[in-house]
Formats: C-alpha cells, sequence, structure tokens
C-alpha cells in the first residue's frame, strides 16, 4: 500500500533523530498551532487562581475556627496539612479519571466536589464536618483540578513550554494579591459561614472556563501527523508510524493529546527504560510517538531535563502513571512481545530487581541528600505561607498593614517562579547550583523573620522568601532528573512523591505543637528556618563525589 506523501512541517514541529544501530530514525511531530490554545492557559490560570485561594487564606479561616470551636493551634493546623497532602496525593486518581473520561470532564468535575464541599460548612457548621468537606473533599477536588489542566497545557504547548508552565504555576502567587483581601473584608462583614458559601460558587463559575479545555487529539491534524524517516547504507525509505494508541483505550489519546509534548516523550522513554531494567527479556517496545531499541543507549535521546522546570512532582506522578498504562496497552497489542503471560521464573527474577533498584536507591548518596533536603523543605515549607501574617499581629503590626504580607509572599513566588523557571531552561546554567542557592537563601530569609519586627522589614522578607521558595518548587523536578539514571526515574519520582506529602502532612501541625507549646510563633519560625536551610547545607555534599562532580561540569556543555 502506497504512503501518503507528508505534510511539510510548520514551523511548531519539531524533529527527534534517534540511532538505531547503523540506521537512524527521524520522527517528526506536529504540534497543534492555534490561537485557542492561549485561552485554555488564561482558562487555566484563572483556575489556579481560584483554587489557591484556599490555600493562602487558610490563616484567616483558621482564627475564626480557633475562636468559635475553643480549639488549640495543633489541633486546627492539620486542617491545612491534610488538605495539602491529599492535594498532590490524588495526582494518580486524577490519572486514572483523565483516561476514562478526558482532561475537561475530570476538572469540571473537581470544581464541582471542591465548590460544593466548601460551600457545605454553611449549611452544616460541625468541626469534624468542616475537616470533611474543606480538608478532604476539597483537597481531591482540587487534585483533580490541578493535575488535569496542567498536563492538559503540556498538549497544547511544545515551543517554550516551561515559560508557559510557569505562568501557570505563578499564578498561584496571585491568590495572595487577588483572593486575601477579598476574604478578609468578607469575613468581617458576612463571617466565614457566609464567606465559603460564596466562595464555593466561584467554583461553580470557574466551570464555564474548564469548558474552554478541548482535547488535543492526532486526528484533528491528518492521519500522517508522526511518521518515520529511516535512512541506513543499505535503504533509504520512508515508513509510517503505526498508531498502536488506536487499538488501546480511548481514554490514552485523550490524555496524552497530539503526543508531541517533550516531557510526555521524557516520562515515557523513563517508564519503558526502568520497566526494561526491571524485565530485560522484553526485547524492545513501542510508544505512539516513536519506537525504541533497548540495546541502544536510551540517554541519547532525552533531551527534555530543561522542559522539566516549572512542573510539580505530583503532576510528573500522574503522567508517569498514565504513561505506564499507554505502554502497557501499546505491548499488550503487539505480538511479538508475549508480557501478559510470562513463566514465574521471569516473574521472580522481575520482582527482585525491583527490589534491588529501592536498595540500589537508598544506598546512592546523591539522591539521599536530594529526598532529606524534600522532606525538610516540606516540614517548613507551610509555616511561612499561613503564619507569617499571625506572626506580624504578634509582633504588634496593625491588622490592616499585614494583609500585605502575605500578597507580598505571593508577588515573591510570581517572579521566583518566572525568572528561575527560565534560567532552569537554560543550558548554560547549572540547575543543581540554581536548585542549592535557592534553598539556601529561602532558609535564611525564614530566619530572617525572627528578627523583621519592622512592618517595611516585615515586607521584604516575605517578598524575598517567596522569591526563592519559589525559584525551589520550579526547579525541583529538574533536578532530579539531573542526579538520577534515566531508567530509575520513574522509582525516584514515587519516593520524593512520597517524601513530600509526609512532609506537608506533619509541617503545619508541628508549627501548631510548637505554637501551643510555647505561645509564641518566634520558635515555630525558628524551625521552620532551620529545617529549609539544613536542606540547603546538605545538597552541597553531593560535590564530594567526583562522579558527580564530572556529572555536572558535563551538563552546561
Amino acid at each position: 500500500m502506497p504512503l501518503k506523501t507528508p505534510r511539510k512541517p510548520s514551523e511548531d514541529s519539531n524533529a527527534t533523530k534517534i540511532p538505531m544501530g547503523d540506521s537512524n530514525i527521524k520522527i517528526v511531530n506536529y504540534v497543534p498551532y492555534s490561537r485557542w490554545r492561549w485561552v485554555v492557559l488564561f482558562s487555566a490560570v484563572f483556575i489556579k487562581i481560584v483554587t489557591s485561594g484556599i490555600y493562602s487564606t487558610f490563616g484567616l479561616f483558621m482564627k475564626q475556627f480557633i475562636q468559635e470551636f475553643q480549639r488549640n493551634e495543633s489541633t486546627i493546623s492539620w486542617m491545612v496539612s491534610i488538605h495539602s497532602c491529599l492535594t498532590i496525593i490524588v495526582a494518580p486518581l486524577a490519572t486514572y479519571l483523565a483516561l476514562k473520561f478526558g482532561h475537561r470532564i475530570v476538572v469540571i468535575s473537581g470544581l464541582i466536589v471542591a465548590g460544593i464541599s466548601f460551600s457545605a460548612p454553611y449549611f452544616y457548621s460541625e468541626l469534624w464536618f468542616i475537616f470533611l468537606s474543606g480538608s478532604v473533599l476539597n483537597a481531591i477536588g482540587q487534585g483533580l483540578v490541578n493535575t488535569c489542566s496542567t498536563v492538559l497545557l503540556t498538549n497544547y504547548f511544545q515551543n517554550n513550554l516551561p515559560i508557559v508552565l510557569g505562568i501557570h504555576a505563578s499564578s498561584s502567587g496571585l491568590a495572595p494579591i487577588i483572593v486575601n483581601p477579598v476574604i478578609r473584608i468578607l469575613l468581617t462583614a458576612m463571617g466565614w459561614r457566609m464567606t465559603r458559601l460564596m466562595y464555593g460558587t466561584l467554583y461553580l463559575i470557574s466551570i464555564c472556563f474548564a469548558l474552554t479545555f478541548k482535547p488535543v487529539k492526532r486526528n484533528s491534524w491528518g492521519e500522517d501527523v508522526n511518521r518515520f524517516h529511516l535512512t541506513s547504507d543499505a535503504s533509504n525509505q520512508e515508513v509510517q508510524l503505526i498508531d498502536m494508541a488506536k487499538k488501546s483505550e480511548t481514554g490514552l489519546n485523550n490524555y496524552f493529546g497530539s503526543q508531541t509534548s517533550r516531557i510526555c516523550s521524557f516520562i515515557s522513554t523513563a517508564n519503558i527504560a526502568s520497566n526494561f531494567a526491571h524485565n530485560p527479556e522484553i526485547p524492545n517496545a513501542y510508544s505512539s510517538n516513536y519506537s525504541i531499541q533497548f540495546n541502544n543507549p536510551l540517554t541519547d535521546i532525552i533531551h527534555a531535563n530543561k522542559d522539566l522546570v516549572n512542573i510539580n512532582i505530583n503532576t510528573l506522578m500522574g503522567m508517569s502513571v498514565a504513561s505506564n498504562l499507554h505502554i502497557r496497552s501499546i505491548i499488550d497489542h503487539l505480538p511479538m512481545m508475549d508480557m501478559n503471560s510470562p513463566t514465574n521464573e521471569k516473574s521472580k527474577k522481575t520482582e527482585e530487581r525491583k527490589e534491588n533498584t529501592y536498595v540500589t536507591l537508598f544506598r546512592n548518596p546523591i539522591f539521599l541528600l536530594f529526598l532529606l533536603a524534600n522532606l525538610f523543605t516540606h516540614l517548613g515549607y507551610d509555616t511561612n505561607f499561613v503564619y507569617a501574617k499571625r506572626k506580624a499581629l504578634e509582633e504588634g503590626i496593625s491588622d490592616t498593614n499585614t494583609l500585605f504580607i502575605p500578597m507580598s509572599i505571593g508577588f515573591g513566588t510570581i517572579l521566583g517562579r518566572l525568572i528561575f523557571g527560565y534560567l532552569g531552561s537554560r543550558n548554560s546554567i547549572k540547575i543543581f547550583d540554581l536548585f542549592t542557592t535557592c534553598l539556601i537563601l529561602s532558609g535564611c530569609c525564614s530566619l530572617f523573620s525572627l528578627v523583621a519586627l519592622t512592618f517595611p522589614l516585615m515586607l521584604t522578607y516575605s517578598m524575598v522568601f517567596g522569591l526563592f521558595i519559589g525559584g525551589y518548587s520550579s526547579l525541583n523536578t529538574a533536578v532530579l532528573s539531573s542526579i538520577v539514571p534515566i531508567y530509575n526515574f520513574k522509582d525516584c519520582l514515587f519516593i520524593i512523591y512520597v517524601v513530600q506529602a509526609i512532609g506537608l502532612l506533619f509541617g503545619a501541625p508541628v508549627t501548631g505543637y510548637i505554637y501551643d507549646y510555647t505561645k509564641t510563633f518566634w520558635w515555630p519560625f525558628l524551625a521552620s528556618g532551620s529545617m529549609i536551610l539544613v536542606s540547603g547545607l546538605v545538597i552541597p555534599l553531593a560535590y564530594l563525589s567526583k562522579k558527580f562532580k564530572e556529572n555536572q561540569e558535563e551538563e552546561i556543555r
């Protein structure tokens, strides 16, 4: 059957060459070019501001709950920690639902759940129900929304993706600037019950913006979107890519869209490499975007780690789960691979290799340093965002002026996400050193809050802290990809994902317990700043490894 003549690549196309022995495969990917994607970005930013407004205003609501229910700080602080933890844990669930129903349906469903659950205490205001609705159900809804909206942007944008994701991520910094003043006025005028009811309706209004999240499908740009160009000494021919995804579940197309994102290619390659490391009996594997033979170095085709800036660990974890299901679905349709009925001996060997992988990772001192940095940073993360305003009140700053403290943190976060996201995407910059600098300066800023007793100093501390903690958030995933081998990336991603959740779960309660014992926010901020600073100080110990130092030198060549 004659092959169709391929279209001329558009300006948004991207070509990748993959070495395969004596041959080279050139894959031409066509990125959907449409002005509609800017509408999608605007809608995603609006929704992000709405969902982030809950986190930024927790401190305002907590003060109301402590007074009304006569509970101590440590008890109410679990509202923050449970919400923060569940928001990132729900990423795999968002993936599963998106595979079945598509991103738009999941985002709309998440907004409905989050909106109704946040408003529900207006009708029934027992404390246990506020925990259930505001910290559990609302967090699940927001997790669905945040994960799917971020992944959808990777489908719509190819060029300058780190900047686009930076704009989307930094919109959470707009929440303290836009939402906090409004919530404060509503709390003063109407009380917390009516405020929650009114803000809950804003989630439902956001559904109108979510309707713009049209799925990106390959069929919209023709059947010849992806093609192989195979050249070798013996032949010079063109072969069309067999779209195995069409034989799999429809949801896979809905999730991965046009399959042009380098982030999707990166995480899929990492998963294939990991699967092969666990089960070397697999001779080769295919995805709907490229073909790889495992007897060639996988690192030769990895060029996407710079694109991982400004994408959170939990979002990438959700994409990894989707990619594994995608790969499995494709392999199931390949007659040359009999993965569904392996022998007991092969299965046993595969499980042993998986166990050895985790043992090897925990023996890797570089990865352990990165792991500890993430744990300590997330233990101290919530303190500055949630309690900075109340610490300012404790120091005698007027209630009107304290409103600017979280706003300045939010503004600093926006700058940090954009500036360090841009720097992290540059090949001439060492991401690891930039990451370390952000951690050290974030810890120093948090400790500086102990002596920032005037309003101008507090405003300065909060803005600079937001700047560098935003930089840490934007670079975290990219640093992970630069310090671990590609075949271990999936397992490392899962471990960091769990560690971050643990840090967020216990961070705010630790602050609450310290406050209940000392009756001052001085000691909680000392603990928070110290943990973040320690994170930045232990990371440079990686340079004691000669191999790591050589790898860092090669990174900028």
